[in-house]
Order: structure tokens, then C-alpha cells, then sequence
């Protein structure tokens, strides 16, 4: 939950926030917390999160930007709109952030950067605000699927990236099964490129089934699936 810092109530920017995130933990035990943010309407304008900070004792430290809302434009950062924020113009708007955590620690000092809050109001873009973390209520998972790529060569190829666990990275009959219209293909975990966005495991989707839900499973040795994922060409 994103806290107003002022008041201490929740921030205007917590509707833009998707309210489960997920945290990565390295073989370093380094925490990392993964959130997402939607569009927002401000005052009858729609607006993306700018920028995203991590307030410390030492300074401010940018998020780091996992996914972006590739494509999309608007007044603010199209280099050919009178409206251009010099802030995030030709800039993508960030879909995925990351920052360091320490697990336990309930609150994070952040800051947050809306271009359409600068706009009506020069000065108020940056606005100080509490990442509030629910630790009382997270849930380890086995597997995590951190996103999609879409590429096209006869097939659409869709690359999903998953987040794996030890117990799965090292269960040697472990693997991910597709299933596209009734079309099932498997991918052994132990064959799949290790990316900064997860374990890659693509699946080629017939240009035919681009509306078709394309359903990915991590299962292990046991034959029992751990975890469960759809996705589709038309959705990305």
C-alpha cells in the first residue's frame, strides 16, 4: 500500500498499484520487491508513474525498471506533443519497478513521479509517499512468472520468464508444460536460459491461435504442478 506521507493515510497514487507484489530473494539473501502500476485518472486526466524512488539515509536511489508500457504515448513524454514533460519524454512509462528491501522492515520511504500531477501543478510531480509491506501475509512460491515477450517468425513465439526456486532448480525431472488449443509441448527446467527477468521457456503459438489462452505449468519430478499461468498473443 502506497502511504501518504503527510497525512499518513493512503496516498491518491495507491489506486495505481497493483496490491500483491512479489519479492525476490537472491542466493546473497539481497530482497528485492516487485511492483506494478497501471494508469490512474487525475483531475480528468489519465497519467502513468513517471519514476519511482527508494528514500534512504544515504540519498535517492531510482527504482530499477523491470517492464515498460512499450508503445505507449501520451501528451506528456511523445517528443512531438506541446505538453512534453522534459522528465519522461521519449521515455517508455514503467509497467514493472524494483527496489531493495529488508524483510521485515513494514515501511519505505519512496518517492513517486507523475507527469500529469506536474502538469496541473508545476512542483508536485515528485511527491513523497510510504511503501507500506504486509509481511504478515506473504506467501512463498516455488515459481513466479515475471512476464512475456512476444516475437514473430512463421509462429508467434512468446517467451515467458519464470522465477524459479531452488527445490525446483534443482529437481532433476522438474519441467514447464505448455498447452495451446489442446497442443501440449514440455520443457525440461534444467534446459532453460537464465535471464535477468527469470528462467526463459518459450512457446510457439500458431498465428491461427492468437486469441487462445496459452496455459503454463511448472511441475515437478513427482509429476505434481506447483504452479499455474495463463497467458494469451492477444492479451500481450
Amino acid at each position: 500500500t502506497l502511504i501518504n506521507a503527510t497525512t499518513g493515510g493512503t496516498s491518491m497514487g495507491n489506486a495505481a498499484l497493483d496490491q500483491t507484489a512479489v519479492v525476490v530473494v537472491d542466493d546473497k539473501g539481497n530482497a528485492a520487491i516487485k511492483l506494478t502500476f497501471h494508469s490512474l485518472t487525475f483531475l480528468g486526466q489519465n497519467g502513468y508513474l513517471g519514476e519511482f524512488r527508494r528514500v534512504t539515509d544515504s540519498g535517492v536511489e531510482k527504482a530499477t525498471v523491470v517492464e515498460e508500457y512499450v508503445g505507449i504515448y501520451d501528451s506528456f513524454n511523445d517528443p512531438d506533443s506541446q505538453y512534453k514533460d522534459s522528465n519522461v519524454v521519449g521515455k517508455w512509462y514503467p509497467k514493472v519497478v524494483s527496489i531493495p528491501v529488508e524483510p521485515s522492515v513494514k515501511d519505505v520511504n519512496v518517492q513517486v513521479y507523475v507527469s500529469v500531477m506536474e502538469s496541473i501543478n508545476s512542483g508536485s510531480g515528485t511527491q513523497p509517499a510510504i511503501l507500506r509491506i504486509d509481511w504478515d501475509n506473504i506467501e512463498e512460491k516455488e515459481a513466479v512468472l515475471t512476464g512475456s515477450q512476444i516475437s514473430v517468425s512463421g509462429d508467434i513465439t512468446v517467451n515467458n520468464y519464470i522465477e524459479l526456486d531452488d527445490a525446483i532448480l534443482n529437481d532433476a525431472g522438474a519441467k514447464v508444460v505448455t498447452t495451446v488449443n489442446g497442443f501440449t509441448s514440455e520443457t525440461a527446467v534444467s534446459s532453460a536460459v537464465n535471464t535477468a527477468n527469470g528462467y526463459q521457456f518459450p512457446v510457439n503459438v500458431p498465428a491461427k491461435d492468437m486469441t487462445a489462452d496459452v496455459e503454463i505449468s511448472v511441475v515437478n519430478g513427482q509429476g505434481e504442478t506447483v504452479d499455474t499461468y495463463t497467458v494469451s498473443v492477444e492479451d500481450y
